[in-house]
């Protein structure tokens, strides 16, 4: 299968009947409508032309509200914050080091080596979780990775 639920990744009849219902239940609930509207329980969503699911203008009046009221908070909080004077604390007598002044501690030599690992595993985790939501949607058109190592790997 290009698509889709692969064979093998469920186990039981039960583990089927469990991913059926949910499938099922999702399925009608982003699609019917609600009572007494013409748009379903998700406001349409996900944007699906060809299933009928297309963004209601409600909910794109609410977006644009809902963003000019971000930007319009943000700005806000922005004036109201340079607006303040806040007084500076006293600085005199305090001499700030240049930083090839300062002697580094052993310890913090031996984090330093830490930073590209961390690194590398964020990286990791974030093209790792794309190929796993990839793979849900196609098995077998992601430039040939499929045949190196399959889903079941990534869901470790």
């Amino acid at each position: 299968h290009d698509r889709g639920v692969p064979v093998g990744m469920i186990e039981s009849a039960e583990g089927a009947e469990d991913f059926a219902d949910f499938a099922l239940w999702t399925a009608w609930f982003s699609h019917t409508d609600r009572p007494n509207a013409d748009h379903s329980y998700t406001n349409e969503w996900p944007y699906a032309p060809g299933a009928g699911n297309d963004a209601t203008g409600s909910a794109m009046i609410w977006s644009v509200i809902a963003m000019v009221l971000l930007v319009g908070a943000a700005g806000a909080a922005i004036l109201l914050y340079k607006s303040v004077k806040l007084p500076e604390p006293s600085a005199e007598g305090i001499s700030v080091p240049e930083p090839g002044d300062v002697s580094v501690f052993p310890s913090q030599r031996a984090a330093l080596r830490f930073i590209p690992i961390a690194a590398g595993l964020f990286l990791a985790q974030v093209l790792l979780g794309g190929l796993l939501a990839h793979f849900y949607i196609e098995r077998a058109g992601f430039f040939g990775i499929e045949r190196i190592f399959g889903v079941h790997i990534l869901q470790l």
